[in-house]
């Protein structure tokens, strides 16, 4: 078994900076080094820009305003400092509340921490170059201004992300006191050592430790645990229950480590302790960790209690333990998995439902009413009823014509659902003039995002068509990552595959691209 000291090292490290006599430039280079990058700046240059705006924010602050805290946001574009400021800083307070409190009071641009941002993915080097740069900068700054007649609290750290204490200024100067919440989100956590196959190998298992491994050292927070979840969950599946236990033990350690931190809830620490239960295979160590859960759903309020017990039900019967819920009392949860050969719904209570969307006039959100309309057709079309399709196709078309979808997402993705009802009807010039009408009303989308939502619904449309290949010849979308890689596992190009997930820098993502590599050589 490893330690992780990535993220802990790097915060390390910039304490020690921070504390030390050296230059900014000095420190700088030391901090590079220590993330192994180098970048084309000059630190020195933009820390005099980012003191000149922050003696000017100070110049405007209010005599009750006593708390400041500069965040970054983690861009490669636009303004890179976000300025909060409170009126309720407290120096005892540890786990710096007062922070929350805090109101937007505008932003300062950097030229250094967007050529960071630019450069750098991994959370170990964003902490030691991006972290530690505008700490060593608002050191420099904070000193050069002098006193203040009001103490005042300045905090540094991540939107959403972890904050800590860099001092107070008062009248006798800037006071340096490098602290972060006691919420230890930067405590070590045990990586385990797992044996990985070669590169190019076909094995699922190998392809899923992988990205545990990687969701555990390179993404950060909760996120990070609920990724290295789902590769337990799926080991599991591959018959590697011992490879499965050591990441689930591994990401309890990194959730427990999340409580109290910007952004995470308890309720979503018991949601992921309860899935880990269900993976460390192991049943004392099982039952102590649903204890762990259990006992910390009690601090829930009473809607997110009754909403946990769900995860902690299914937690306790896969690890036969429903004695520990009933010893922290905590309700057993009556539902089960649902039939295999569950009993189809009615032909009434599918033509009622029918009715309903079909009422329904929120053009806003016309895309799901037509997705719902469209999952009705499907039913129509199991039970071999084309005379009532029909009927609700017809009725689907002049709800279409109503609306007046013509461009934008909600309604590419309203006609891509309406276009697979006249495929269920077999009437192909129906299906490929929706279709196209669908991709003119994507064509006129700007955004990225939105451009990705008319992609995966105009692509789940050609799959259900059988005009998969259509998605790349006539819209022009982002490409779609997932279905890249498996068109290559099916190919045999392994090694395709392992270059093309090695070149994706967002770490989610390649987590989750290593995962599909595994579900794609499983089926």
């Amino acid at each position: 078994m490893g330690t992780r000291l990535d993220v802990l090292e790097a915060f390390r490290l910039v304490n020690l900076e921070l504390r030390s006599k050296r230059s900014l430039a000095a420190s700088m280079a030391r901090l590079e080094r220590s993330a192994g990058t180098k970048l084309a700046v000059d630190f020195a240059a933009d820390a005099d820009v980012i003191a000149a705006e922050v003696r000017g924010r100070f110049a405007k602050l209010r005599s009750n305003t006593t708390g400041l805290c500069f965040f970054l946001d983690g861009a490669a574009k636009g303004r890179n400092i976000e300025v909060v400021a409170c009126t309720g800083y407290d120096p005892t307070d540890t786990d710096l509340s007062w922070v929350q409190t805090a109101r937007p009071v505008g932003r300062i641009a950097s030229a250094a921490l967007r050529a960071g941002y630019a450069a750098i993915r991994q959370n170990p080097a964003e902490y030691a170059v991006c972290f530690g740069y505008l700490g060593l900068a608002l050191r420099d700054a904070l000193h050069a201004i002098g006193g203040s007649p009001v103490v005042r609290g300045i905090a540094w750290g991540f939107r959403g992300g972890d904050f800590f204490l860099l001092g107070e200024l008062t009248s006798r100067g800037f006071d340096l006191r490098v602290e972060r919440a006691k919420d230890e989100s930067l405590a070590p956590v045990v990586i385990p050592k797992l044996a990985v196959g070669p590169k190019g190998s076909t094995n699922p298992r190998d392809w899923l430790v992988r990205a545990g491994l990687l969701a555990l050292t390179n993404t950060s927070g909760l996120e990070g645990a609920n990724s290295a979840l789902l590769a337990a969950r799926d080991l599991v599946k591959v018959g590697a229950a011992k490879d499965a236990a050591a990441l689930a033990r591994a990401a309890a350690a990194l959730a427990r480590g999340q409580r109290k931190r910007p952004g995470v809830s308890d309720d979503m620490v018991v949601k992921c302790l309860a899935g880990c239960v269900e993976c460390v295979g192991h049943a004392g160590e099982a039952r102590t960790l649903l204890d762990e859960a259990c006992v910390l759903r009690e601090g829930l309020d009473p809607f997110w209690k009754k909403h946990t017990a769900n995860d902690l039900t299914d937690a306790a019967r896969a690890a036969g333990a429903l004695d520990v819920l009933r010893r922290r009392k905590v309700p057993i949860s009556k539902r089960l998995p649902p039939a295999k050969s569950a009993r189809p719904r009615s032909h009434l209570a599918i033509l009622r439902d029918v009715a309903n969307y079909l009422a329904s006039e929120d053009g806003a959100n016309a895309h799901a009413t037509f997705a719902s309309l469209l999952g009705c057709g499907k039913e129509l079309h199991a039970r071999n009823d084309l005379r009532s399709l029909a009927k609700l196709t017809t009725a689907a078309d002049e709800k279409a014509n109503t609306l007046k979808l013509a461009k934008g997402w909600v309604a590419s993705a309203a006609l891509s659902s309406l276009a697979v009802l006249h495929f269920l009807l077999d009437d192909e010039g129906g299906m490929q003039r929706l279709l196209g009408l669908a991709e003119r009303a994507a064509a006129a989308e700007r955004t990225a995002s939105s451009k990705e939502t008319c992609a995966l619904s105009l692509r789940s449309a050609f799959d259900e068509v059988g005009q998969a290949d259509r998605a790349f010849t006539t819209f022009r979308g982002p490409p779609d990552p997932f279905r890249e890689v498996a068109s290559a596992v099916r190919r045999g190009a392994v090694l395709e595959v392992e270059r093309r997930v090695a070149a994706e820098k967002d770490l989610d993502l390649k987590s989750r691209l290593l995962r599909h590599v595994a579900t794609v050589l499983g089926a």
